[in-house]
């Protein structure tokens, strides 16, 4: 029976690869570490105690120990670790406000539009923690009159900004603490500037140069001012009317919204818009629409079929690392709080989602940086969540699993989770689900394939104009810790790439005319068709003809294979192919078109009809960097292939450890 590893126990068991890759590393990161925390206890008035040193992201398919999380809670570690890091800043920005510095980056004037409501939410939430009798109260709100003055008066408040301010006020009105903490005058500022006018139009509500998510945040924005009666009720039931004729038309007949105009782009906040609409419905006394508990059924489906004991959430597209795993926080806890799943999945659910709350304080939050980290010490993020945004990002964090907790404890789950609960539901669970997004003309699905303790995803989705090259949009495997990628990186990874002999390059990526399955035992294989192959360069894909393709993924216990075959048109032959693979696996040694890895969970690699492999370091930069850590190894292929008369045959196995 599987019960939570601690991150702590998973170090020890990490040991035999964590050490052999990086001892050094890992001792100057407990010096850095313990350098930091001296300067910073005497440099500054801390409020609270520092949070343990965050330990490397587990491996997955590592042994799981036998106990559980010794009785920590979701509660508890909110009180233990967030709240003390939430209060540090509640001190740093009263005392410094336009000054503040966090990891040496500038808190204010970094052009991350949304940080002066997060601070209201945020530090409106931490007064509402301190005890009424405690003489600390008064000298508390006097601060947060002040915080909340300063960045009022900041500029640059746009849309998520406004949603995240008008939340905090809400929460202080809920209080009894609106009228003590915000001036007269503030708050007429703050009534002038929270509108949702400013990016929809208010006669026909079309949204101005913004995608069609951006109706859910208008929406709270208009249902937060009626709440705070500083409109009359009607501007939100029109823009929620409007946001659910969006839904209806993208979602597909499979029920999952597409954020993009159908053009096929299923990620992350696919999974996450049903729950994050749910929420702003529930927080402001909307009723539900059938449509949307529907659609966090599905997401919640999605995400119960990546659950495992590590706490590692949504493993593709942008915005992950962190963000996957808040997104697979937010989906269960709503669902939970609705009453969407089951009893069983409740009880697994609540297990997972405070194995998430323990790695954000066990791992992402770095005790010498005194923030979150998702940039440095061979971490990266998609540009969007640069570190620019560094208060922004470490206060919003934090009150996503704030509120997480708080839907928890409606739900009923307040205690220790039951990991033995956990355990039985992730054991009950079928080796392969396979989810489709769309069917018709352009398919879309996702593949989740469990293996002992792995849990990969294989995306067939398109990552749509901007996004559709990216590497971690490729149908390729993915996995937290074991198979990432580099993001804002366009590399052929794991994915063959073609260049003609005009010099233009393509790949099999958007355009899909169909998706089969077939499983037989322990095996699943997916076929894949493409009339056309994706022109690269360009912002948005385009259609080359020049070769067909039919691609074959074959999922076996330990191992997964891909196989393409090219069909050329008029006998056209590339110039060149290539292929390269990223590992956060080390000591790779290469075996003529293949590599064996002597550390981590990737343990080999082979390819055919692209040549001889080529092993080295990824290089210094982007390439090195991924969500939950750096990469240590890259594969490389590449070659002119021999003149064929119509097909080319490539491909790739992995073994897993």
């Amino acid at each position: 029976m599987l019960a939570i590893p601690r991150l702590g126990k998973w170090r020890r068991i990490r040991a035999r690869w964590t050490m052999a890759i990086h001892p050094i590393e890992i001792r100057m990161n407990r010096l850095r570490a313990t350098v930091a925390l001296v300067v910073a206890a005497a440099a500054v008035p801390v409020a609270c105690a520092p949070a343990a040193a965050p330990s490397p992201v587990p491996a997955a398919g590592s042994a799981s120990p036998a106990n559980g999380t010794n009785g920590r809670t979701m509660e508890g570690i909110i009180g233990a670790s967030i709240q003390p890091h939430v209060d540090y800043y509640f001190d740093r920005l009263y005392r410094e406000k336009g000054s503040l510095a966090i990891d040496g980056m500038p808190a204010f004037g970094g052009g991350d539009h949304f940080v002066g409501g997060k601070v209201i939410s945020a530090m409106a939430w931490a007064l509402t923690r301190t005890p009424r009798a405690s003489p600390e109260f008064p000298r508390r709100v006097a601060m947060l009159r002040d915080i909340v003055d300063f960045v009022a008066r900041q500029p640059g408040y746009e849309t998520w900004n406004h949603l995240y301010a008008l939340k905090g006020l809400r929460r202080l009105q809920q209080a009894g603490l609106l009228d003590q903490v915000v001036t007269d005058s503030t708050l007429a500022l703050l009534k002038r500037q929270l509108d949702w006018r400013g990016f929809v139009d208010p006669g026909d509500l079309h949204l101005v140069n913004l995608p069609t998510n951006y109706y859910g945040v208008a929406f709270g924005i208009a249902r937060y001012r009626e709440l705070l009666g500083w409109d009359a009720e009607g501007n939100s039931a029109r823009i929620l009317a409007r946001l659910l004729d969006h839904v209806r038309t993208w979602s597909g007949e499979q029920g999952f919204m597409d954020e993009t105009p159908g053009e096929g782009r299923f990620d992350r906040y696919t999974v996450l818009i049903p729950a994050e609409l749910a929420i702003l419905l529930t927080d402001t006394g909307t009723p539900l629409p059938p449509v949307i508990r529907e659609m966090l059924r599905r997401s919640s489906d999605i995400v119960l079929a990546l659950a495992n004991p590590r706490g590692d959430g949504f493993p593709y597209g942008r915005s992950i690392g962190l963000y996957g795993d808040l997104a697979a926080l937010q989906v269960l806890s709503t669902a939970a709080r609705l009453h969407v799943l089951t009893a069983d999945e409740t009880r697994a659910a609540y297990a997972y989602n405070t194995r998430m709350v323990e790695k954000y304080a066990d791992f992402w939050i770095d005790p010498a940086m005194r923030s979150i980290d998702m940039w440095e010490h061979g971490r990266a993020t998609d540009e969007y969540r640069n570190k620019g945004r560094i208060l922004g990002e470490n206060l919003s964090t934090a009150m996503q699993i704030v509120e997480a907790a708080e839907y928890w404890r409606a739900a009923g789950y307040t205690g220790a989770p039951d990991g033995a609960a956990l355990g039985r539901f992730l054991a009950g669970l079928p080796r392969y689900r396979v989810f489709r997004f769309t069917a018709g003309v352009q398919p879309r699905a996702l593949v989740v394939a469990r293996d002992g303790g792995h849990v990969v995803a294989l995306p067939l989705v398109s990552g749509a104009r901007g996004y559709f090259a990216s590497t971690p949009y490729l149908p390729a495997p993915a996995e937290t810790g074991v198979l990432e990628t580099p993001p804002n990186t366009t590399l052929p990874h794991l994915v063959p790439r073609l260049t003609l002999a005009d010099g233009r390059a393509v790949m099999p990526l958007v355009y899909l005319r169909d998706i089969a399955t077939r499983e037989h035992g322990d095996t699943l294989v997916v076929t894949v068709a493409q009339d056309a192959l994706a022109l690269l360069g360009e912002n948005a894909p385009r259609a080359d003809s020049t070769f067909a393709v039919t691609t074959t993924f074959t999922f076996a216990p330990g191992s997964i294979q891909r196989r393409d075959v090219f069909r050329a048109a008029h006998g056209v032959q590339p110039r060149a192919v290539e292929m390269v693979f990223l590992t956060s696996s080390a000591d790779a040694a290469a075996a003529g078109t293949g590599a064996r890895f002597g550390s981590g969970p990737v343990a080999s690699v082979s390819a055919w009809g692209l040549g001889d492999a080529r092993v080295d370091a990824p290089p210094a930069g982007r390439e090195a960097s991924a969500p939950n850590g750096p990469l240590r190894s890259r594969v490389s292929w590449s070659r002119a292939p021999a003149p064929v008369a119509d097909t080319l045959g490539v491909g790739w196995r992995m073994t897993l450890r």
